[in-house]
């Protein structure tokens, strides 16, 4: 649905952008459209390569593959999507609203000289030291597939450097409201690997082949950004002088800590869950991958978005342009997180068994990959929301306390996981990450207002309940009588249901003016 719309606004987000026209909600909202419809083409493409992978590439050589790529893509998540794209975002903006441009552009510019160099540094070590990665991550590979695996992760770990540099070069064109490279980006990824799946014949062997397609993938990552990059004036300069730079490791250190212990608390999930019956680490993987594509659509897409807007706002210490940003930003991921839930709930099955239940992933596994989705899905708004607040805790110079609620909400997690993981097996590790999210989400809000308050819903005259009462009658009505045709079943009754149900629903929203102001 999202995505007729990004040929409409691309020329125009780049008009405003360049000439520096004042952000408006419709700019947030555009800039949001254009961001999820590039998350949502690469997930797509991405389901489409997990395909090809499982129709092209042996067993073995599918675990080498996946388990290598784990080492770059983790200084990815943690590095590049992580710590430094939330380091940058919280201050650049403030530099540029209080010092003006050219002198952020030269902290800019100091800040990724340091970055190259460390990147380049950290890369050289990971080389040299890739035998023993491989060691620690696949202990239980044989010999020679530990040699092998080597090789792989040689080819691929410049991947690292690159997609942090893509990283850094996304953050800082999304401060100037460009968002077409980042869109692009997203799908690079995945069309790159899908070509290379295609051309596996002309390499030694398929992995060969694969590892290249990540390798490439990077590069094409940076360089789909430098057009953008020279429009702005971002050039390359020898400084590496600035005093925000120490600024910019009080952000940094609190973030890359976050993101460790959330990666620390995902190993926990997967040691616990394999304490259970077989086939539980494979159902919460599945359930969680339904979770992850609105999850990116609507929570990672709106926070990208809004962090430079809020880091702004926070600079002129208007609280309330700051406050109207978050309460418009969590309006919008409740209004459009609402219906998600209600269909993963609703229609789970057809889903899970038209996306999975083929070969191996028997019945059986849907019921078990169904049970986890569940409960994961009342979570679905929490998980998006909490991004944004965690965000927002930065840009008003508090990243140590979203820290601590972090590290707080991920050790109830974990107590609640245990307590609950026996009862309700897999669905009690759902269930508990929904809870945790939930208590994270009232510690955000909780700290926030100390500063400014502000009202999820706005104008609480406008009829909600109202709306929400209607769409969820009519939802589970159409559903019902659609489960009892012959003619519509699978994927096409989840059609019918999601598009007559969504379109009534935000027909409403629009009719009584609760969007679309």
């Amino acid at each position: 649905m999202l995505i007729p719309f990004l040929p409409l606004c691309w020329k125009k987000w780049w008009y405003d952008s360049i000439r520096g026209f004042k952000v408006s909600r419709k700019t947030l909202k555009r800039g949001f459209i254009s961001v999820s419809g590039g998350i949502f083409i690469s997930r797509i493409l991405g389901y489409l390569r997990d395909i090809l992978i499982a129709w092209w590439i042996p067993t073995r050589l599918r675990d080498i593959f996946f388990l290598t790529l784990v080492i770059p893509n983790l200084s990815r998540r943690v590095l590049g999507e992580g710590a430094l794209s939330t380091a940058f975002l919280s201050l650049y903006p403030k530099l540029e609203e209080k010092e003006g441009r050219e002198k952020a552009l030269r902290f800019a510019f100091v800040l990724f000289n340091y970055l190259l160099i460390s990147l380049s540094l950290l890369l050289l070590i990971s080389l040299w030291l890739a035998p023993l990665l491989i060691k620690f991550f696949a202990p239980g590979f044989s010999f020679q597939e530990k040699i092998y695996a080597t090789k792989i992760l040689r080819i691929m770990l410049p991947y690292s450097l690159f997609i942090c540099v893509s990283a850094f070069f996304s953050s800082y064109l999304n401060t100037c409201r460009i968002y077409i490279s980042t869109t692009l980006s997203f799908v690079i990824f995945n069309t790159t690997l899908i070509i290379f799946l295609c051309l596996r014949e002309h390499f030694p062997d398929p992995l060969i082949a694969l590892s290249i397609g990540v390798l490439v993938s990077g590069a094409g990552q940076v360089l789909i950004h430098l057009p953008y990059l020279r429009k702005t004036g971002f050039k390359l300069k020898r400084i590496f002088s600035h005093p925000e730079i120490k600024t910019f490791l009080t952000y940094f250190s609190p973030a890359l800590l976050g993101a460790g212990i959330f990666y620390v608390y995902t190993a926990v999930d997967k040691i616990l869950a394999s304490f259970l019956s077989p086939g539980s680490i494979s159902s919460l993987y599945y359930s969680n991958r339904l979770i992850q594509l609105p999850l990116a659509l609507t929570g990672v897409a709106l926070s990208m978005v809004s962090f430079p807007f809020l880091s702004r706002e926070s600079a002129k210490r208007d609280r309330g342009a700051f406050s109207h940003y978050i309460g418009t930003a969590m309006r919008w991921l409740f209004i459009i997180n609402l219906p998600i839930t209600l269909y993963l709930i609703l229609l789970g099955k057809p889903i899970i068994r038209f996306l999975f239940e083929r070969g191996e992933f028997t019945p059986l596994s849907t019921a078990q990959t169904l049970f986890p989705l569940i409960f994961y899905a009342p979570g679905l708004y929490f998980f998006s929301s909490n991004r944004l607040l965690s965000n927002s805790l930065y840009t008003l110079e508090k990243p140590w306390v979203s820290l601590k609620l972090g590290g707080v909400s991920v050790i109830f997690n974990v107590i609640l996981s245990v307590i609950l993981m026996f009862p309700l097996k897999q669905g009690g590790l759902a269930l508990a990450t929904t809870l945790s999210a939930i208590l994270f989400h009232a510690l955000l809000v909780k700290e926030i207002k100390k500063i400014k308050s502000w009202d999820i819903l706005g104008d609480k005259k406008k009829p909600y309940l109202l709306v929400f009462f209607f769409f969820l009658l009519f939802t589970i009505l159409v559903n019902h009588f659609l489960k009892g045709l012959e003619y519509f079943k699978g994927f096409l009754r989840v059609f019918l249901v999601i598009t007559t149900s969504a379109t009534l629903y935000f027909s409403l929203l629009k009719r009584l003016k609760i969007i679309g102001e």
